[in-house]
C-alpha cells in the first residue's frame, strides 16, 4: 500500500501527450500509474446524460456542462475510485498536460504530508491566485492554505481515501 499513489488521468486518443505523460510519472516523487481518462467523444450517451446538472441536483450547477466536462469529472471520479481500490491514504492525482516545477513539486508534496489524512483535498493550482483565507502551513517558501474562494481548475490535487469516498 502506497501512502500516497500517483494517477496521471491520460486520454488514450491524445497520442501527443505520451512523451509528456512518461516525463511527468518520472518527476513524480511517488509511485504512479497512468489511468484512462474518459472520453467525451466516444461515452455512452446514456451514462453522459446522468450527468446532466438540469435533472435537479442539489446545490444546483449554474449552467449546462458539455461532454468534456462531464468526461473530465468521470476522470476525476474514477480516480477517487482507484485511490480507495488500491488502499492508499491518498491520491496525488493529475491531468496529463501538468507541467510541475521540479523545484518544488518535491517540497509541496513534504508539506501535503505533513497535514496529510484520509478526509484531504488539496490542490496544486497552476496559478497562485487564491487569497488565503488560513494559513495552514508553511516550507520551503511554499504555504498551504484554506482559501476564502475556492478557485477553479483541478489539473493537480492530492485527495484522502476518505475525501475520494
Amino acid at each position: 500500500m502506497a501512502e500516497i499513489l500517483g494517477l496521471v488521468i491520460h486520454l488514450a486518443r491524445a497520442e501527443a501527450r505520451k512523451a509528456h505523460v512518461a516525463k511527468l510519472r518520472a518527476a513524480l516523487p511517488v509511485p504512479s500509474e497512468i489511468l484512462p481518462a474518459v472520453d467525451g467523444q466516444s461515452a455512452d450517451p446514456g451514462e453522459m446524460a446522468r450527468y446532466d446538472p438540469r435533472l435537479g441536483r442539489r446545490p444546483r450547477y449554474p449552467f449546462p456542462l458539455n461532454p468534456t466536462e462531464i468526461a473530465v469529472t468521470l476522470s476525476h471520479r474514477r480516480a477517487w475510485a482507484r485511490i480507495i481500490e488500491a488502499g492508499a491514504l491518498a491520491g496525488l492525482v493529475v491531468e496529463d498536460d501538468v507541467v510541475f516545477d521540479p523545484e518544488r513539486i518535491g517540497p509541496a508534496l513534504d508539506l501535503a504530508r505533513a497535514h496529510l489524512t484520509e478526509e484531504v483535498l488539496i490542490r496544486l493550482p497552476d496559478k497562485d491566485r487564491e487569497r488565503p483565507g488560513q494559513v495552514i502551513g508553511e516550507r520551503a517558501g511554499l504555504r498551504l492554505i484554506a482559501p476564502r474562494e475556492t478557485g477553479l481548475g483541478m489539473q493537480a490535487q492530492i485527495v484522502g481515501r476518505g475525501a475520494a469516498a
